[in-house]
């Protein structure tokens, strides 16, 4: 029976891995390699979406998944200009179920969280 799951390339050590780019709007602010194969399961990554002014601010894009045209999974997280009472961190990318992406995150993407995070308080 053939699966239905994309296959993703595998590492040096035949583990399953994906190259994940991170944006902020259009810039790309980092990438990292995500050794999860089943995360996120059959979707081409997660877009960030402000449930006040519409924006889709951040964009989280696994690249091997993305080329198969399979759909994007959506987070309703505000952007930094509208923050709400949702419970998040307005404009941050560690959401939910999505904190462990932490250990993942390149040095870029991490300064920014923290710094959105710090601001909070």
């Amino acid at each position: 029976m053939q699966s239905l799951q994309p296959s993703l390339p595998l590492s040096s050590t035949g583990t399953s891995e994906e190259n994940c780019l991170v944006f902020l709007q259009e810039n790309l602010l980092g990438q990292f390699t995500l050794n999860r194969p089943r995360l996120m399961s059959g979707r081409a990554g997660i877009c960030y979406f402000c449930p006040r002014c519409g924006d889709i601010w951040g964009r989280i894009v696994f690249e091997h998944r993305a080329a198969q045209g399979l759909e994007f999974a959506w987070e309703r997280v505000s952007c930094e200009k509208h923050p709400d009472a949702l419970g998040t961190v307005a404009g941050s990318l560690l959401t939910g179920p999505l904190f462990f992406l932490l250990d993942y995150f390149p040095r870029a993407v991490l300064q920014r969280e923290f710094i959105i995070h710090m601001n909070r308080s």
